[in-house]
């Protein structure tokens, strides 16, 4: 629960955005009471406090049974407040910078400013991160974790008011805001693509067997997937392998794969970076993408594209998850009572972009 000093702190910083925003000249009046207390959900005593201090400042002046008016007074800047966004790492594929586009968009309209911190893909550094931008006042994060097993650390802090905005996926059993693409239907597209495209035999592919039961982007597209491969009655060639981005091992795994009595004709790549990685070393084995087996990625961030050959792959949307994430962070952080907390998940569509790493398996 706020205490009275966060709630009165909110009805000031109102105030003053709201004389900003909405240009108000001298005599003009202010909000009422009921009003203020209609919109931000907080007492009249806290109210009167407020616009008490705004008096006292000579931004504001009072007329008996009539209101609050603007003084006469040089104008009121707003107050300014900072939305954290806490990233794993700074790599163009993760569509990190789309990320950031995405939510200064939204904030730049708001009064409000977008801070980025980046953990560099160590945990215990994104944990103090956050730990102390709570330290210095923050009670509301948007964040990319970097791993899915940090539970206990962010459902102690959730209890404790702070409030979560994840991009992308949830850690493993905590309910917070989500903003994330619709991995299952963009996992079910890519299949459907692949089947309708003359392929049965289609094997999905993630870089950790462990990958399908803890991460949430993973297990949803590797669900789609599935879905596919149901509806079309090819469940009996359902397989799921896991393939390490180390050089040496996915060789070996994928030697072993082709050289079995039904190896698969297309490859789903569970992200574009493994996509890249099953490409280059399906060509080392002496295996061409793809006259040989076509392979099909996920995220449609510059390596899809940048990549020869280009990569078929399904898009995301990072910049419209980044704007999204913002909106409901800006709009959290407005909420000052915790106990008003409820929580929303956003999936976006995603796209099917056809490139030159697939093809019919029967035109060689």
């Amino acid at each position: 629960m706020a205490n009275k000093e966060t709630k009165y702190r909110q009805v000031y910083d109102y105030l003053t955005q709201y004389i900003a925003e909405n240009h108000l000249q001298p005599d003009d009046k202010l909000p009422t009471e009921n009003e203020i207390s209609e919109h931000l959900k907080v007492s009249r005593t806290t109210i009167r406090r407020a616009l008490g201090e705004l008096v006292e400042n000579n931004i504001a002046y009072r007329v008996q049974g009539g209101g609050t008016y603007l003084s006469s007074t040089q104008p009121v800047k707003p107050h300014i407040s900072f939305i954290p966004l806490v990233i794993g790492n700074q790599d163009k594929e993760t569509g990190f910078y789309d990320y950031i586009s995405g939510a200064e968009s939204f904030l730049s309209h708001h009064s409000c400013y977008l801070t980025v911190h980046c953990s560099h893909s160590d945990l215990k550094l994104e944990e103090q991160i956050i730990q102390r931008l709570i330290d210095d006042g923050v009670r509301c994060i948007m964040i990319r974790a970097i791993s899915s097993k940090s539970t206990d650390f962010f459902l102690n802090h959730i209890r404790n008011g702070i409030h979560f905005v994840f991009l992308d996926c949830l850690p493993h059993t905590v309910d917070s805001d989500l903003v994330a693409s619709d991995n299952i239907t963009g996992g079910a597209d890519a299949c459907a693509y692949l089947i309708k495209s003359g392929h049965k035999k289609i094997s999905f592919v993630s870089s950790e067997e462990s990958e399908i039961s803890v991460i949430h982007t993973i297990r949803d597209r590797y669900t789609g997937y599935r879905c596919a491969m149901q509806k079309y009655g090819l469940q009996q060639y359902c397989k799921h392998l896991s393939c390490s981005i180390e050089v040496s091992q996915a060789k070996k795994v994928l030697t072993e794969l082709f050289q079995s009595s039904e190896p698969p004709t297309a490859l789903f790549a569970a992200n574009d970076s493994l996509a890249r990685m099953l490409v280059s070393t399906l060509e080392e084995i002496g295996l061409q993408v793809p006259n040989d087996v076509s392979v099909i990625g996920f995220d449609g961030t510059m390596i899809a594209s940048a990549f020869s050959p280009k990569l078929s792959t399904i898009e995301q949307h990072f910049f419209d998850i980044g704007y999204q994430a913002a909106e409901l962070a800006y709009h959290q952080s407005q909420q000052q009572d915790s106990a008003a907390f409820s929580f929303t998940h956003k999936y976006l569509p995603t796209r099917l972009m056809i490139g030159e790493s697939t093809k019919n398996p029967l035109l060689k």
